[in-house]
């Protein structure tokens, strides 16, 4: 599936300049006809290679710049020099070789201009949020029309795995440079929202945004990036399919707003896909009538308790009578049963065309199938109904590759997991609805360099689907995943960036063999694409690093110690169910700890097991002791995401790693206290030797044992009051108090308090503070503001304070009214960018001109007339 919607290149689509490569020394890159190469023909940045990079350091060198022995590998060394050469010429010393670098150095070589529009993006945005037109309903004029581009980035597939409610985003990256950064520095962020209409009827629900850190890498494109986030399922019985639409927003640079399904990137795109939610086991209640039985009998029968429930496998029998007249063909249909026997030599007879050694099958086929049968056919069906069996082996050997039911569409890879999106097209022709067994899409990867090399299985998921009565005309997006260590192809960041060849092969109801990657299966297809693995040390004899804290990647945790942001996270959240643009955000509540091995294959138990001790400190007490988190809670493997584990600690607080666990959950962590700790990790085999473990993994190779982290679980001081009201929005002020009346047209003041250690801020973010009054429908919109009355400050975005509000009501509606204001601080509260929450609210009402309050005789006050 490929519905992407685009919205127009604009006036200032315009092809980004190039110079002509004309090396005078060692011409391999001379274009002597004028044309201009791909993007990443030759991108002078870390990890390059070629004729093109020597030139380069010869020139360097010839300036007096260490680049090391002139080996044509752009490495540490040449980086340093190029940046040394751009910060003494004062151009912005990126340590890439830009169009101005090239010219000072006298060198006509292919590097990238990125336009203005791209590399100034955000100081555009930052002065005029409207800049490229994409925000109209915000007070700025617009001053160029960009709304859409594709050109670097775009989402090109959504899907979906019902097992671990995962949705999924797969981000291709198209260009070499424009990214903000090589693989040494921060890059920039790609932000994807995820929004969904359950009942497929105009109603988005915001649930959540993710985000992955790309960066300006030389080699072929485009890299794949996958990014997730956890969706809320509505369990509904098997009998009825629940198909939601799924709407995914990419932004580069900006993280789309929250709750705004209609918002159009200037850089990004737009993809919908329909998704299948997972249906819940039957319960109590769906297999008893309480009309029927009365509510005495059931009196203390818990109706929502589920039943134990083994969805049926269709016979071949079955499923080939069910799909008696239907488009779906016999050898599709009892695929199930014939599968079992596509194994043995071909007997000789008519089976195949002849050959040296006898009859042999056509190559695609997977697998010979004994012919004659040599005990009668194996599936017992009605007269009538049994296929020509000469006709059924000529359907079989001709089908190969057939994407007519399935079909995958992308690979996206995020450390530790790889990810494949792929497209149900039919109705029926899965081996039974949601309330059967149904039938496994097998999803099977290998893995070699990108320079090449051999084919290495790195392992096989797969995801149940189901014959989907009412299926949409553009299908169901699935996503499969499997965990991956792919840690052997990484290296620090100064060797450059390290790209992997992924090959995926999706095969309907047949595992494909580990051995064969140019195995073509019956019913699926292959796909190829290539993603970036972090950098990072090797891995050595085996390593077990952190991956998040708090869902804050560690090297987003600002670790210097002494000042205000020490332990605060200063980069994105991976994913979120509100914003995931933390800046300078502490962590409270809930803060969960991922991680996973490099360079290790642990058992579940035993001597081969790992074994992992988690254990924090407060920073300000450095002879304190550690105390390791015991805490007990459950995981999931992606293998079996149904079926829960509990985890808890031995005797001396180290946990067990369970291989395979969804989401890679190591800990968690339940905060209660304030201010900076120190957290540690180590790790062991279960047979107590060592094993190195790192908190923190820096691209340099450089790794931590220890991390800071900042707390705060104190929330803000909120505080409301009415103090005064101006008679017809213009005369003498008079004192008020709560629950008093005034006229429409009258001014309601007061004063506010909104305070907090960590007080959010930013305009891009949540406003720290907020005023609504309800109801909003009487209200007409109207909203407080704050005022400076006698030239006093109004609260300042960091540190809070007290401030005054005023409320115009020339435009409300006769009505009782209460005005509430909600604070938020800046903190990471159980993984989401959310903030403590504290508000407070006072109520009045509001009459019409000329009406009066008058008392009744205990003393409560009406509006005459109302």
């Amino acid at each position: 599936m490929n519905n992407n919607e685009e919205y127009g290149t604009g006036a200032s689509f315009h092809a980004s300049r190039r110079r002509r490569i004309a090396f005078d020394r060692r011409g391999s890159w001379h274009i002597p006809d004028g044309t201009v190469p791909g993007w990443h023909a030759m991108t002078l940045t870390l990890g390059a290679e070629g004729d093109a990079v020597a030139e380069l350091q010869d020139r360097l060198a010839d300036r007096g710049y260490d680049v090391g022995p002139v080996d044509g590998s752009f490495g540490r060394r040449t980086r340093e020099a190029v940046a040394d050469l751009q910060h003494e010429h004062c151009l912005s010393p990126t340590g890439a070789v830009t169009a101005e670098t090239a010219e000072e150095l006298g060198l006509e070589v292919d590097a990238p201009e990125v336009e203005e529009t791209r590399s100034q993006f955000a100081r555009f945005v930052t002065r005029n949020p409207n800049y490229f037109g994409n925000r109209p309903s915000l007070d700025f004029e617009p001053v160029v029309e960009k709304i859409g581009d594709t050109r670097y980035e775009s989402v090109t597939c959504v899907g979906y795995d019902p097992g671990t409610s995962q949705l999924e985003a797969v981000v291709s990256v198209e260009r070499d440079a424009g990214y903000g950064g090589d693989v040494c520095t921060d890059g920039s962020v790609e932000y994807v929202r995820f929004f969904v209409d359950r009942d497929r009827d105009g109603n988005w629900e915001d649930v959540g945004v993710a985000s992955t850190r790309v960066y300006d890498m030389p080699g072929p494109k485009p890299v794949d990036y996958a990014v997730s986030v956890e969706l809320e399922q509505e369990l509904d019985p098997c009998d009825s399919a629940v198909l939601p639409k799924v709407r995914a927003i990419l932004s580069w640079s900006v993280e789309p707003p929250a709750g705004d399904e209609t918002f159009r990137p200037v850089w990004g795109n737009r993809h919908e896909a329909n998704i299948q939610l997972e249906p819940r086991a039957p319960t109590v209640g769906d297999l008893v009538d309480e009309d029927l039985l009365g509510s005495d009998l059931l009196d203390g029968v818990d109706l929502d308790a589920s039943m134990p429930f083994d969805p049926p496998s269709p016979t071949p029998t079955q499923l080939l009578t069910a799909y008696e007249g239907t488009s779906v063909p016999a050898h599709r249909a009892g695929f199930g049963e014939f599968k079992r026997l596509l194994s043995g030599p071909i007997p000789s007879g008519p089976s195949g065309p002849s050959g040296p050694e006898g009859p042999t099958p056509p190559a695609p086929f997977p697998g010979p199938i004994p012919v004659p049968y040599p005990d009668g056919p194996q599936v017992d069906l009605p007269e009538g109904l049994a296929p020509d069996l000469d006709d059924l082996v000529d359907d079989l050997f001709d089908t190969a590759g057939n994407t007519s039911y399935e079909e995958l569409d992308c690979v996206g890879f995020r450390r530790g997991l790889l990810t494949g999106l792929l497209t149900i097209k039919r109705p029926s022709g899965y081996s039974g609805g949601l309330c059967t067994a149904g039938s496994p899409e097998y999803v099977a990867f290998w893995e070699k360099p990108a320079s090449g090399g051999t084919w290495t299985h790195v392992g096989t998921g797969s995801v149940t689907v189901h014959d989907i009565p009412g299926l949409p005309s553009d299908g169901l997006q699935y996503a499969v995943h499997l965990p991956a260590d792919l840690s052997h192809h990484r290296q620090p960041c100064d060797e450059g960036p390290s790209l992997v060849t992924i090959r995926a092969v999706v095969s309907w109801n047949r595992k494909p063999p580990s051995n064969d990657p140019n195995f073509v299966p019956t019913w699926g297809n292959r796909h190829e694409t290539l993603v970036q693995v972090p950098p990072g040390p090797d891995p050595g004899e085996g390593l077990l690093e952190v991956g998040t804290l708090g869902n804050v990647v560690p090297t987003d945790i600002e670790q210097s110690t002494g000042n205000p942001t020490t332990g605060t996270a200063t980069g994105p959240l991976v994913s979120s169910g509100g914003s995931v643009n933390a800046t300078e955000a502490s962590f409270g509540g809930r803060v969960t700890i991922t991680g996973r091995p490099d360079g290790i294959s642990p058992s579940a138990s035993g001597p081969n097991s790992l074994k992992y001790r988690i254990s924090v400190k407060p920073h300000d007490a450095p002879d304190s002791a550690y105390r390791p988190l015991t805490n007990e809670f459950r995981v999931a493997t992606y293998a079996n995401p149904g079926t829960f584990q509990p985890m808890t600690v031995d005797g001396d607080g180290f946990y067990t790693y369970v291989p395979g666990v969804k989401q890679h959950l190591l800990a968690v962590w339940h905060t209660s206290d304030d201010g900076v700790y120190d957290l540690q990790i180590e790790a062991k085999r279960g047979d107590g030797s060592p094993v190195d473990a790192a908190a923190i993994t820096y691209p340099d190779g450089t790794t931590e044992s220890e991390a800071v982290i900042r707390l705060d679980n104190t929330a803000p001081d909120a505080e409301l009051d009415i103090t005064e009201v101006v008679p017809g929005g213009s005369g003498t002020p008079e004192s008020a108090d709560e629950c008093g009346f005034f006229t429409v047209g009258d001014t309601v003041r007061g004063t506010f308090t909104a305070d907090d250690e960590h007080f959010r801020a930013g305009p891009t973010g949540w406003a720290p503070y907020r005023f609504q009054v309800h109801p909003g429908g009487p209200a007409g919109g109207a909203t407080p503001t704050e005022r400076t009355p006698g030239g006093s400050t109004t609260v300042r975005a960091r540190g809070g304070g007290d401030g005054h509000w005023t409320l115009d009501t020339s435009g409300m509606q006769s009505c009782g009214y209460i005005v509430d204001l909600d604070v938020a601080d800046n903190v990471i509260v159980n993984n989401n960018y959310r903030g403590h929450r504290a508000g407070d609210s006072e109520g009045f009402c509001l009459l019409e001109p000329g009406q009066e309050v008058v008392s009744d005789e205990e003393g409560e006050g009406d509006g005459d007339g109302a």
